[in-house]
């Protein structure tokens, strides 16, 4: 692979606001992706990264388009890999890129996100003493990030200790909640479906799935059951109740009704509800 030195493409930081034509995914082995960050003045994070992980042998970055000349058609970080922890065989994406102070340090960070496939950490739902506080959407770096209006992403999940874990992988999710009980979910998108995902333990992931856009959800109060808002992009809205050990849907009922006539556990999702 010819070396294209992080410096210079550092002059197409524009990747992030150019048309996709200029920039887009393409292929980098992991022998390639690992010269060019070692070349580009961090060995030392090659090595690391090769203790710690068993890594697929293909990965991504983005490719440079043919408008950049003799440069054109070459693979830049970020760089994304599949990966095995060697310590438990827990699978991650790791998104190998720059740091911020990368001109002056030379250095690459590594974030690694389990996969979907895996189990979130024990911690997730576990120990009393490190509940979960709080839960957000990163954007993927050069992604639209949002639908219907909402940020999407991957889903980070803040403890009571204050550490973080990334419990998505594939920038599909948006809406994170938590249940006054500690339970953590989030709406997801793809393709044309949408759903609700929650993590009632570490081995046991549900997924709630309707047919139309979903407008928001949430949790009852005693976590019970999961609400979810529906509707086309036109017109009235549904409402969803599923059982949220079960993932079954237990209720629906149009919007049409008026709030007074809504069951309580709709009423808080309602268009019409008093201000």
């Amino acid at each position: 692979m010819k070396k294209l030195s992080f410096k210079k493409a550092l002059s197409f930081t524009a990747a992030l606001f150019l048309p996709l034509s200029a920039f887009a995914g393409g292929s980098i082995s992991w022998e390639d992706a690992a010269k060019y960050i070692a070349q580009d003045g961090d060995p030392s994070l090659v090595k690391s990264v090769t203790q710690k992980y068993t890594i697929e042998p293909v990965g991504t970055g983005i490719r440079m388009g043919a408008h950049n000349g003799p440069d054109g058609g070459k693979v830049i970080p970020p760089f994304e890999f599949e990966a095995k922890e060697k310590s438990n065989s827990k699978s991650y994406l790791l998104e190998i890129k720059p740091s911020d102070d990368f001109e002056t340090t030379k250095r690459y960070t590594v974030v690694a996100t389990a996969s979907e496939s895996s189990a979130p950490a024990p911690a997730a739902q576990s120990a009393p003493a490190k509940p979960p506080v709080k839960a957000e959407i990163v954007p993927a770096a050069g992604a639209k990030g949002e639908h219907n209006g909402t940020p999407q992403g991957n889903v980070k999940v803040t403890f009571q200790d204050g550490h973080t874990e990334m419990w998505t992988k594939k920038s599909l999710a948006r809406l994170p909640q938590i249940s006054k009980s500690g339970l953590v979910g989030w709406a997801r998108i793809e393709g044309d479906q949408e759903s609700v995902r929650v993590v009632i333990t570490e081995s046991n992931i549900k997924t709630y799935n309707v047919d139309l856009f979903i407008d928001e959800w949430g949790f009852s109060d005693d976590s019970a059951f999961v609400v979810v808002k529906t509707r086309n992009s036109h017109g009235p809205a549904f409402y969803h109740q599923f059982d949220t050990q079960t993932g079954k849907e237990v209720a629906s009922i149009l919007s049409f009704t008026s709030y007074d006539q809504l069951p309580a556990w709709a009423k808080p999702y309602a268009d019409d509800k008093p201000e």
